[in-house]
């Protein structure tokens, strides 16, 4: 049986979907609804080191103000000392 990977407790992280330069996209699923979500995962070590913190807390603004029905919504940003987690 499979190991399940599960962030906060409220996530559970699938496949990957794709990669950037930075971010690694997951498949997701939200524990309490079932509602399918995608998972970024930045690196910090990375980010910082590249200097592009200010880039990824302006996407991240950016994202918290849009809300159309063709733009992906954003549910919440989580992190730990390593990673920063978009879902």
């Amino acid at each position: 049986m499979k190991e399940r990977h599960v962030l906060f407790e409220k996530y559970e992280m699938g496949r990957l979907l794709g990669k950037g330069t930075f971010p690694k996209v997951y498949y997701g699923k939200e524990l309490t609804t079932g509602e399918n979500v995608a998972i970024k995962v930045v690196g910090k070590d990375l980010v910082k080191k590249k200097g592009m913190m200010d880039q990824i807390q302006r996407e991240i603004s950016v994202m918290r103000l849009v809300r159309h029905p063709n733009v992906v919504e954003l549910k919440e940003v989580m992190a730990t000392k390593a990673m920063i987690f978009v879902i």
